[in-house]
């Protein structure tokens, strides 16, 4: 995401945390809200003001505030699954499905290597982003497609999505995104 607590839409945010618990949403309000920031420029003071939007940057509230975020958005992720707009990843007929995969700094979205179903997923992108104010940032995105997609077909998604294709040979957090099947002498790019 672009910018992640700099984009947060306060009532966005409420919204999620009413659903949960209204007192506890109506405290954190109270904490986010009442906030006032001062800037010194050259030693002179020019006065307070009241942000409308945003979360602060290490404050120990804020990600536990961003993962509701996360949330809305597993949240969509599923309907469209539910809806048969978009399509999970199965790695075996007996293990579970996998639509997406959060962590702290990134997020993995599985879907089927179609021109349709990435439609789909920027539709859904792009409802998120005007509810939420979140952004998903393209130039920090990449596209990746099992053993199944050809080079040709990645090269056509990833110009569609308008991101780049996961070359055999990037790394990241220092592993290759090469990864070799058990006995199958066949690449296989991502996870």
């Amino acid at each position: 995401m672009e910018k992640v607590y700099d984009r947060v839409e306060w009532e966005f945010l409420f919204h999620v945390m009413e659903s949960m618990c209204a007192q506890w949403m109506k405290w954190i309000k109270a904490c986010i809200t009442t906030v006032r920031f001062s800037v010194l420029l050259n030693g002179n003071d020019y006065g307070y003001f009241q942000p409308q939007r945003g979360i602060r940057q290490g404050d120990p509230l804020s990600p536990l505030l961003f993962a509701f975020y996360s949330e809305a958005l597993a949240v969509m992720i599923s309907q469209g699954v539910a809806a048969f707009t978009l399509h999970d990843l199965k790695v075996h007929m007996s293990s579970p499905s996998l639509s997406h995969i959060f962590s702290a700094d990134d997020s993995y979205l599985f879907l089927r290597a179609s021109v349709p179903e990435c439609a789909n997923l920027l539709q859904l992108l792009v409802d998120y982003e005007m509810f939420s104010g979140q952004r998903v940032n393209l130039h920090k995105s990449v596209v990746c497609g099992s053993a199944n997609v050809s080079e040709q077909e990645l090269f056509s998604l990833s110009v569609f999505l308008g991101v780049a294709a996961m070359s055999p040979h990037d790394r990241y957090l220092g592993l290759p995104s090469e990864l070799r099947g058990y006995g199958v002498g066949r690449p296989r790019h991502c996870l």
